[in-house]
This record gives structure tokens, C-alpha cells and sequence, in this order.
């Protein structure tokens, strides 16, 4: 009679364990170190999906940040330290394209801080901030070198002041393309851009103290030798001749 109760209790058992199902979650087994499944040691509350409202999120500048250089084919980059030695080299080729240094300076601050070794989240790299096209186009081989940078930088920076005939559109064009300000007519409605450009002027006059007197070009010398002449006769035949001066 007893066994009987005893296995009727132990059928009843049996019935509601095979009605709950096992629940298993993810462990590391110490011996091997893989992911196995094992047992839950008991069931938490499961908590239902619901749907997100997407938010508007505020645009930003992303500032420039710094990689290892890397540029295939290229040649070593010569350092200039911070200083007079980059001071140097930013009057002379500002000089040289006629452009006032405290505005290569200006644009050198907004683009990259100084720091030749930046990258853009756009692929922009070095002191100026050059695109690969840019460099191409201007011969720069390597952007990480702050002397290549900032000719390449300059020449395309007098091109863009040349073109527009205006230091808002040219700065402008320089952080956002030509193409963009042909097809806005004016500062694209880009808010880096929009940022850039105030910025860059702000600075521009903050700098004005770093401009140095342009060094005056010397005249040209005189030629010194033979003199040529051309005439032609009647007949229409062209003649030279050579006078000592």
C-alpha cells in the first residue's frame, strides 16, 4: 500500500516536470574556457520590446584628430618644429603667392591647429588640411610634410582668392568645395562651413601681428650683349641682324 502512494507521488512528479520547460543560459566552462549552455538557476522576468521614438540629434564639428601618417609612394616627411622655424616657412611661401602670412596662419589654426600630423573625418591631412585631389593637383606627394602641406595648401588657397575675388567665398570654397559654392552662389548653407568661415576671420585678425614687410623684389637687370633685329622686306621674307650695343 505504501509503495503504491509512492509511486503515484513520484508519476504526479514526474508529469509537472516534463510540463515545465528547462531554462538554459550562457556560461564559461573554468576547464576549457568555451561557452556552453547550462541550467538557469532560476527565471527572471522577461521584459517586453517596445518601440524607440527617434530623436534629433544636434549636428557638431568633428575636430581634426591624429593617425599614424601613412602615405604609399610618397616621400619622407621633413620635420619643422613649432616655432620660428614654421613661422619661417609660412612667411616665405606666403610671401612668395602673395598672400599676408597671418591669413595662412589663420586658415592653418582652423584647419588643423598646427598639428601636421591631423586627419579629417573627411581624409583631409597636414597643416592645410589637403584632400587628396587637392595634393595631386598641386604636387603634393606627401601631405604629412609640413613644407609640401603648405605650398600645395597656399598655391590652392591664392587659386580659390584669385577665382572668387572674395576672402568669404574663397574661404568658403576651401572647406567645401568650389563645386558647393557654384551651386549655392555663395557660402553653402553647410553648418561647418558656416563655422569655418567666421572662424578663420577671427583669427585673421588676431594674427595680424605675425605679418612681416613683403621683401621687395629686385628689379630686373638690364640685358647686356648684342641687340636683334627683325625686318621684313617687301617681298615678305623676314631678316635678322645683330647690333652691338
Amino acid at each position: 500500500m505504501i509503495l503504491k502512494a509512492l509511486g503515484a507521488i513520484l508519476a504526479v512528479c514526474g508529469t509537472v516536470s516534463a510540463a515545465t520547460p528547462t531554462v538554459y543560459t550562457v556560461g564559461v566552462d573554468h576547464r576549457t574556457g568555451r561557452l556552453i549552455r547550462v541550467p538557469a538557476r532560476r527565471v527572471t522576468r522577461s521584459v517586453a520590446a517596445r518601440p524607440v521614438q527617434a530623436a534629433l540629434v544636434r549636428e557638431r564639428v568633428v575636430e581634426a584628430r591624429e593617425i599614424r601618417p601613412i602615405e604609399p609612394d610618397s616621400e619622407p616627411a621633413r620635420d619643422v618644429a613649432p616655432g620660428p622655424s614654421l613661422e619661417d616657412l609660412i612667411a616665405r611661401v606666403a610671401n612668395q603667392y602673395g598672400i599676408r602670412p597671418s591669413f595662412v596662419h589663420a586658415v592653418i589654426r582652423a584647419e588643423s591647429n598646427y598639428n601636421p600630423r591631423a586627419v579629417s573625418h573627411k581624409g583631409a591631412v597636414g597643416l592645410m588640411q589637403l584632400m587628396p585631389q587637392t595634393a595631386v593637383e598641386y604636387g603634393v606627394r606627401n601631405r604629412f610634410d609640413p613644407v609640401q602641406n603648405v605650398e600645395g595648401g597656399v598655391r590652392y588657397l591664392r587659386h580659390l582668392l584669385d577665382t572668387y575675388q572674395d576672402k568669404n567665398l574663397a574661404l568658403a570654397a576651401y572647406n567645401a568645395g568650389p563645386g558647393a559654392v557654384e551651386r549655392h552662389r555663395g557660402v553653402p548653407p553647410y553648418l561647418e562651413t558656416r563655422l569655418f568661415v567666421p572662424r578663420v576671420l577671427r583669427f585673421y585678425s588676431q594674427f595680424r601681428g605675425l605679418d612681416r614687410p613683403m621683401e621687395l623684389v629686385p628689379p630686373l637687370k638690364k640685358f647686356e650683349g648684342p641687340r636683334i633685329i627683325q625686318t621684313i622686306d617687301q617681298t615678305g621674307v623676314v631678316r635678322y641682324s645683330t647690333i652691338s650695343q
